[in-house]
């Protein structure tokens, strides 16, 4: 029987342990190997398992693949530095649960050199500032907007990344956009494109005009005192999107894609711009006799 000090190691983690922490507790190799052919456990990858009773994370190979990287230490000792291992690229994406990504294998940032002998794990070598690393499902990964930098810089096809921003938008996950603005310039000529224009391609790639919408306002409510160009690009866009929105779904209290349209409707009607004369003008605002028509 494995030792009880290992299954409550492996409950605080997400169900995996490797043999590295077994060996720790006292549990040989041999051991392990043993439960695993009584059905005890499920082998994961190259040393590191699962207990079979433990219900199947959704993520547990991507658990499994970090801890493989440091196999000693656990999941809180790994933890308080968490710019070692970084799940990065169309890992994390597909953590966050955003873009039509198939990542093959897993992918990660890392501080210093590591040998693995699985080709499913492609290490790269970079020291991230702490602000691009956020905890999602236990794991550190890259934020958001990092992500979205990270993808540019590997060349994804525009489609691809228009989805990946509208699904963060939609799923409200937090995104820089100074930041994303200011570092466009250096991915637009891979795309051929004008920086302007990338940003254009990636904020106009929605499906719905309720996604359109979340996107233009999620934009709009971080650039509002950025350069003129962006300014103009923003007051031509939100009158327009928003009609839209009210074309889509009349009713003011309506819900759309699962998103009170009301709640939309206020963050456009409370925004400000500045048009290309520097002149300051508001969205006109769409009273609800007129949503209602």
């Amino acid at each position: 029987m494995l030792s009880r000090d290992l299954i409550e190691l492996a409950s605080a983690q997400y169900g995996v342990f490797t043999t590295a922490q077994a060996a720790q507790y006292g549990v040989s190799r041999a051991s392990i190997s043993r439960a695993a052919r009584r059905g005890e456990l499920r082998t994961l990858r190259r040393g590191v398992y699962a207990f079979e009773a433990s219900f199947p994370v959704l993520y547990e190979d991507v658990y499994a693949a970090w801890l493989s990287l440091d196999p000693a230490r656990t999941f809180a000792e790994r933890l308080q530095n968490p710019t070692e291992f970084v799940v990065c690229s169309t890992t994390a994406a597909w953590l966050y649960e955003i873009g039509v990504f198939e990542p093959y294998g897993y992918q990660f940032f890392a501080t210093r050199r590591k040998q693995t002998n699985s080709p499913e794990i492609r290490l790269r070598i970079r020291e991230l500032p702490a602000e691009d690393v956020q905890q999602v499902r236990g794991l550190p990964v890259t934020t958001p907007t990092r992500t979205i930098l990270d993808l540019l810089g590997e060349g994804y096809d525009l489609d691809h990344m228009g989805r990946l921003v509208t699904d963060a938008v939609g799923k409200n996950l937090p995104i820089d956009w100074p930041r994303l603005v200011h570092e466009l310039p250096r991915h637009a000529e891979f795309y051929g494109l004008t920086a302007m224009d990338l940003l254009r391609e990636l904020t106009t790639f929605a499906d719905t005009p309720v996604e359109q919408a979340q996107v233009v306002l999620s934009m709009s409510a971080s650039l509002i005192e950025v350069d003129h160009q962006i300014k103009t690009y923003l007051s031509d866009l939100l009158p327009s999107v928003m009609e839209q929105l009210v074309a889509a779904s009349p009713l003011p209290d309506s819900t759309t894609d699962g998103v009170p349209l009301g709640r939309l409707l206020a963050q456009g009607q409370a925004l400000t711009y500045v048009n290309h004369e520097g002149t300051q003008h508001a969205l006109e605002e769409t009273s609800q006799e007129e949503v209602c028509k």
